[in-house]
């Protein structure tokens, strides 16, 4: 696998501090200043190492050195890349960069003299491909044997309406067959006579007879001494 290592002094590493005003991302002074020299180191250390510009997936790999204890975060990530770009030597798109890991060096003591970061930078064969970086391996990704296997185990019985779903039927499966053998809630009907739902057994049904035209009925007279 193909690396291309090079070393960034403390002073050209500087975090995201983009500004977005009126639509548009204004880079601070600091910030342009970083990329410039970071694409410089990139650009040189291609020439010296005779690297080809990768046109593949990439991984990235950087070490800080910190000059002190004070605590910090690793938010250098999207300088170093535009950087990286900008120098036109190592990568043409840090979109190529499938893999990335930064971490703080825990080995030595700060010292201002050391402080900085080694960033190194290799070709993956595969999308998948994860760089064998030791006891962390575990951590980074699921073993290839793994990858799109089912969860092991038995599953709990989730409960539906009527009964519980066995482990080898779906919720709705169970609640379709409640429904058939009458222990599931059905769809209400209309009350037909009697009370009955109509389309029940023992419902009543409605007879058909012969249509009488409404009665008027008499009102009695008001006036007095006037029967009717």
């Amino acid at each position: 696998m193909p690396e291309l290592s090079f070393a960034v002094p403390w002073a050209a590493l500087c975090s995201d501090n983009r500004k977005f005003i009126n639509g548009h991302f204004i880079l601070s002074k600091e910030y342009r200043e970083s990329k410039q020299v970071i694409g410089q180191l990139a650009l040189a250390a291609a020439k010296k190492a005779k690297w080809t510009r990768a046109e593949g997936p990439l991984m990235l790999q950087v070490v800080v050195r910190e000059p002190d204890r004070r605590r910090r975060d690793l938010n250098w990530s999207k300088n170093c890349k535009d950087g990286i770009t900008a120098g036109e030597g190592v990568w043409w798109d840090d979109s190529q960069v499938r893999w990335e890991l930064w971490r703080f060096d825990e080995t030595d003591s700060p010292d201002r003299a050391s402080a900085g970061a080694t960033i190194t930078i290799a070709t993956l064969d595969s999308f998948r491909a994860i760089p064998d970086t030791g006891m962390h391996d575990a951590t980074l990704g699921r073993p290839e044997q793994l990858r799109g296997a089912a969860p092991a185990g038995p599953q709990s019985a989730r409960r539906v309406r009527g009964r519980a779903a066995t482990s080898d039927e779906s919720p709705r499966q169970a609640t379709e067959s409640s429904r058939r053998r009458g222990t599931g809630r059905s769809a209400p009907g209309k009350r037909g006579a009697g009370g009955a739902i109509a389309g029940r057994e023992g419902a009543a049904t409605p007879q058909a007879g012969d249509v009488q035209p409404p009665t008027k009925a008499t009102r009695p007279s008001r006036r007095k001494g006037v029967a009717k």
